[in-house]
């Protein structure tokens, strides 16, 4: 039902864009030209309020493509996130003018794969509900389909805008051998903003964000040889010990809520671009099994700013951007009493763990024409990354501060029926501290200090990572064009492994 449903979906997407699209003068070259612009990503915070999104993009543009991702490794990187993963995809996304006045926008992916080797997780989106996570020793491939949806619409009047967009994420993975998990995730988005022109040149713009969040994880044992111990993880390798085993059904509720408030140029062109945003995410991990026993409780609390100044001159432009980001995410567990009649009374709840993260960082870009029709760009940054991550009783900790410095340079050349991408990226960091003990972790836990050791050694190395994405686009007439882009991806991390990951996909614009 869900694959009919979204092909309906797509299709009508693709005739709207289509018939709307041919009142634009442009050509799809220039159109591409002038919607590609890598520059216009350094302010891409403004764009999350969908009130200010109606400036998102120069031209109407409508975009669908097929590809394939591939990522090897010998060693997981993080073990609960498995050894690489294969992943076919189709994605469409448009921007179109409805009006003078008014913009519509929107997204739809499908995503089928597998993750290989997963392990000491069971559950699905795992950097979203850890370390509350259900794991075992053996975990093994996973398979994945993925849904996204998104739809956004914004209106400016002469001093206000105003705007509202939704977004629904449907996941499932499952595995067809012990032990056998199918995880069903739910998460559905709503951001309503509006902005307000408070002088001839500077808008004000405020968003409220409202997120729900549901996930069922079920793990079964099929085969009659026996089956693995799972756990219920709290934390930097412990458990809950108490409902260990045979408690395999659990569900994650929860969601998300926040506010945001930017400051922008009104013609998003010379000037200063602001924004600062506040959010809380929080749920509860439930033992379905057990009369929807509480097992335990997270708060993620988060905050960021951005600070950017852009200047444009005839033949080039230049940047420059500071970020601030903040996260605190804590971990209750509760506690309960003797059973009876299967049900645990709740007598209390304790704080035990904490995972806090800061990173700040500068960029920088300047962006040239050398001829006519071709542009280079290039655009450093440096940033600072602190995480500390405590469990109270017994004590454990670990901890890491990085300095991370990147540099990303583009070429593009607009030809009379074509146009040319080229991406290059390159990725260092590099660690200035680390800290962890996990000797109180207790006795009988060697398979799980294994594993905490096999994630430390990789998150302490110092990484290097290089990136090459080269995109050729190729009219078929003056409001359709073809296209073929690839991606490689080289990573080393010092003295532990080295591995590829492969990206190609192709498509159509109109």
């Amino acid at each position: 039902m869900i694959h009919f449903r979204s092909t309906i979906f797509v299709l009508l997407f693709m005739t709207s864009a289509s018939v709307l699209a041919q009142t634009d003068s442009c050509t799809i070259i220039q159109r591409l030209s002038q919607n590609q612009v890598t520059q216009n990503k350094f302010i891409s915070f403004i764009y999350a309020n969908p009130a200010t999104h109606y400036d998102a993009y120069k031209q109407e543009l409508t975009e669908l493509s097929v590809s394939i991702n591939d990522t090897r490794m010998d060693k997981p990187v993080l073990q609960q996130e498995g050894r690489g993963y294969t992943n076919k995809a189709f994605d469409a996304s448009s921007f179109i003018k409805l009006s003078p006045t008014s913009r519509v926008w929107g997204e739809v992916n499908y995503v089928n794969g597998i993750k290989r080797g997963v392990k000491w997780n069971e559950s699905a989106d795992y950097t979203l509900v850890y370390p509350y996570v259900m794991g075992d020793s053996v975990g093994g491939k996973l398979n994945c389909e993925e849904y996204y949806f998104l739809g956004g619409y914004a209106h400016q009047s002469t001093r206000m805008g105003w705007g509202i967009q939704s977004s629904y994420r449907a996941l499932l993975e499952y595995r067809n051998v012990d032990p056998r998990p199918r995880n069903i995730t739910s998460d559905l988005w709503i951001n309503a903003g509006v902005s307000y022109l408070i002088n001839t040149r500077y808008q004000l713009g405020t968003m409220l964000l409202l997120n729900k969040y549901k996930q069922t994880n079920d793990v079964q044992f099929l085969s009659e040889l026996g089956k693995s111990q799972v756990y219920h993880f709290t934390g930097l390798g412990m458990d809950y010990n108490r409902f260990l085993g045979t408690n395999t059904s659990a569900y994650y509720n929860g969601g998300t809520y926040g506010v945001s408030l930017s400051l922008s140029p009104a013609d998003k062109g010379d000037g200063f671009y602001s924004s600062m945003t506040y959010r809380c995410f929080s749920f509860e991990k439930i033992l379905s099994g057990l009369n929807e026993l509480p097992l335990a409780q997270l708060n993620e609390h988060s905050f960021s700013s951005q600070v950017a100044y852009r200047k444009h001159f005839s033949h080039s432009d230049w940047g420059v951007k500071s970020t601030l980001d903040y996260k605190n995410r804590i971990g209750t567990e509760n506690l309960f009493g003797d059973a009876s009649a299967t049900i645990y009374p709740q007598i209390g709840s304790v704080e035990q763990f904490t995972d806090r993260v800061l990173r700040t960082s500068l960029s920088f870009y300047y962006a040239t024409t050398l001829e006519s029709n071709s542009k280079l760009l290039i655009m450093p940054s440096l940033s600072y990354n602190d995480k500390t991550v405590n469990y109270k009783y017994p004590k454990l900790w670990l901890s890491r501060s990085s300095v991370e410095t990147n540099l990303l340079t583009e070429y593009s050349s607009r030809f009379t029926n074509s146009f040319l991408r080229l991406m290059v990226e390159g990725n260092y960091n590099n660690v200035l501290q680390t800290e962890m003990n996990i000797f109180n972790l207790g006795q009988g836990k060697l398979a799980v200090k294994e594993m905490m050791n096999s994630n430390w050694a990789f998150f302490s190395s110092n990484h290097f990572k290089l990136s090459i994405q080269p995109r050729y686009d190729l009219s078929l007439s003056s409001s359709k064009a073809i296209f073929v882009r690839a991606k490689w991806e080289r990573n080393w991390y010092h003295s532990l492994q080295s591995f590829n990951s492969f990206e190609l996909g192709c498509g159509i614009t109109f």
